[in-house]
């Protein structure tokens, strides 16, 4: 027997994280694939904090973004307190690679595809400029709005930046089932949100570009595979 880990990761305000562990025969999934060795030489250091209505800190996630200067792949580090949870893409073969660790336990590995939505499906979260302007990082950042069924958001965006955004704070904060792309260009530097009990949001990015030495080995691993192909967005 072999362990199959179903799993799908959604980033979202808050963080939400399902897993399901269930047991099925010894398989391969049809054209999974991954490498055994994933190299980065850059770092973007991303923060989020989770207020009450009454504005206190209820908790803090921190995200590293690993990324390539010259290539494609990523890796998304959450480091949540008690678990961090690693996803790198390969954007290559298509395929996602989560590393599962926690203090005083074994890593726990899981391999999945995914599909990119072409453009006719992709979901769009519609911003209205206000007209606001601030530095952020040495980037000038543009402020822009936007409601999205129960919250109200305020992205700070970089419109002249062509960095992805998946190095970025939008990929950690977006909300898969609602949105994948903003309806106008540039990099989100800082977004704030708030419910409608009050409930407050802030995403931050602390640094970008920092040099990194950082690689993700998966050589000899016990990996779990899913049987699922999941929305590259979804992630």
């Amino acid at each position: 027997m072999k362990r199959i880990l179903f799993i799908a990761i959604l980033f979202v305000m808050p963080f939400l994280l399902q897993a399901q562990l269930i047991e099925l025969p010894k398989m391969k999934v049809p054209g999974l694939k991954w490498e055994t060795a994933y190299q980065f030489d850059k770092v973007n250091h991303l923060k989020v904090d989770y207020y009450d209505k009454k504005g206190r800190l209820k908790q803090s996630h921190d995200y590293e973004i690993y990324y390539q200067q010259s290539g494609k792949d990523f890796c998304v580090k959450l480091i949540t307190g008690k678990t961090d949870i690693e996803t790198v893409f390969d954007l290559k073969n298509e395929s996602v690679v989560q590393t599962f660790s926690s203090k005083g336990t074994e890593s726990m590995y899981n391999a999945t595809r995914f599909t990119f939505p072409d453009e006719s499906k992709a979901k769009r979260i519609e911003l209205k400029p206000t007209g606001e302007k601030r530095e952020i990082l040495g980037l000038e950042c543009e402020a822009f709005i936007y409601t999205l069924r129960n919250q109200t958001g305020k992205a700070w965006i970089a419109t002249s930046e062509q960095m992805s955004n998946d190095y970025g704070i939008f990929r950690a904060s977006k909300m898969g089932m609602f949105h994948n792309t903003l309806s106008t260009g540039g990099f989100v530097v800082e977004i704030e949100t708030e419910d409608t009990n009050g409930n407050r949001t802030l995403m931050q990015t602390i640094s970008l570009r920092n040099n990194a030495s950082y690689k993700a080995t998966f050589d000899g691993v016990n990996m779990g595979t899913a049987i699922n192909k999941v929305s590259y967005f979804n992630f």
